[in-house]
């Protein structure tokens, strides 16, 4: 990518610069980080996708035959449940929280990860 761009005006590559290049309408960045850290001990954060990234075809608007590298089912009647509970010994109303969905990867051939692309 740095070659495509060695010689033109643009001075770092960049995630626009990356949308226009491949002719997508949108990309992601994945900026995700996590603490590695024992437990205990002080916070030390590392991004988790360091040297790998994914391509894929994300179907706008999701149908029964439309082909989709990933899709997020999210169950729309009942799926979020709320309890609710008074604890006397904190003095307060605790709530907790749950969704239900499923993940899943219908067309894996639409898309591609990729590993060490930098050599």
């Amino acid at each position: 990518m740095v070659d495509r761009v060695k010689y033109t005006s643009a001075d770092s590559v960049t995630p626009k610069l990356l949308q226009n290049l491949f002719g997508v309408s949108k990309l992601l960045v994945a900026e995700g980080a996590e603490n590695t850290a024992n437990e205990g001990l002080a916070v030390t954060m590392a991004l988790i996708w360091t040297d790998s990234c994914w391509f894929g075809y994300v179907e706008p608007s999701p149908g029964l035959r439309k082909p989709s590298a990933l899709y997020c089912f999210k169950k729309s009647v009942g799926g979020v449940g709320t309890r609710r509970w008074r604890d006397e010994p904190r003095k307060g109303e605790w709530f907790e929280v749950s969704h239900m969905y499923d993940q899943v990867a219908p067309a894996t051939d639409c898309g591609y990860l990729i590993v060490n692309p930098v050599q």
